[in-house]
Order: structure tokens, then sequence, then C-alpha cells
């Protein structure tokens, strides 16, 4: 009954008013009809009913404001998590950026190491067969 206490409230001074300006209008003399109170009681029943029915809808939407409020701190969370994945990926993938770098650098380094090793053999090998060639020519003039 707490809750339908301000409407009650203006709903009987509102009354007050209108029997006081009306008595006032006509004469010291008022009397309610008992249409009048039944139609008074009518309205204040619906008035009642609205309100009750706003107040359901007012609690309603304040719990789905309460549950939307709550999904929304996930979605932050989740997108704060998010974000700081996002950020160890792309420090992991600098870091392989940089390992592949420094790995094709050395193949590279390492392929020219290849080529002179094997330039050097093939210049040893030529000499080698050289000496022997000349040996072998000395060995048959003698």
């Amino acid at each position: 009954m707490k809750r339908y206490f301000p409407f009650c409230k203006y709903f009987l001074a509102a009354l007050a008013c209108i029997l006081l300006f009306a008595g006032s209008a006509h004469g010291a003399e008022m009397t309610v009809t008992e249409a009048e109170l039944t139609q008074l009681e009518a309205t204040l029943t619906e008035l009642r009913t609205r309100s009750e029915s706003r107040e359901q809808r007012l609690i309603e939407l304040g719990n789905k404001l309460e549950r939307s409020t709550a999904d929304l701190k996930q979605a932050r969370a989740d997108l704060d998590k998010l974000n700081e994945r996002l950020k160890t990926l792309s420090a992991m993938n600098r870091q392989t950026a940089d390992s592949l770098t420094t790995a094709n650098e050395s193949l590279i380094a390492y392929e020219a190491e290849a080529k002179r090793t094997k330039d050097r053999l093939r210049h040893q090998r030529s000499m080698a067969y050289g000496l022997s060639c000349i040996l072998l020519l000395c060995l048959v003039m003698k």
C-alpha cells in the first residue's frame, strides 16, 4: 500500500479541492452521489492497475539493464584479454620475423662460405692435376 500512497494522496487532495471549490460555488452543502463515488473508485482502481503495470515494466527494464550492463562488462573484459593476446602474438610475430631474418642472413653467409670453399677445392684440385701432369711428363721424358 505504501507505493500507492502518493497516488491516493494526490487523488484525495484533488477530491478535497473539487469538493471545497464545488461547495463554495454551490453553497455550503455538498453531496456525492453513489454514481460519482463509484466512478471515483473505478478511476482509482484503474490508476492503481496502470501504476502496477508500469512498475512491473520498470522492474523488467531494470533487470534487462542490469543484464546488459553485466554483458557489457564481460565483453569489455573479453576485449581486454583479446587485446593482451594480440599484443603477445604481435611480439611473438616480430621475434619470429627477426629470427627468420637472422637465419636467412646466416644461410646467405654460409652459402657464400660454401662457394668459396668449393672454389678453393676446385683450384687445389686443378693445381694437383697440373702438377701431376708435369711430374708425369718429367718422368716420361727422363
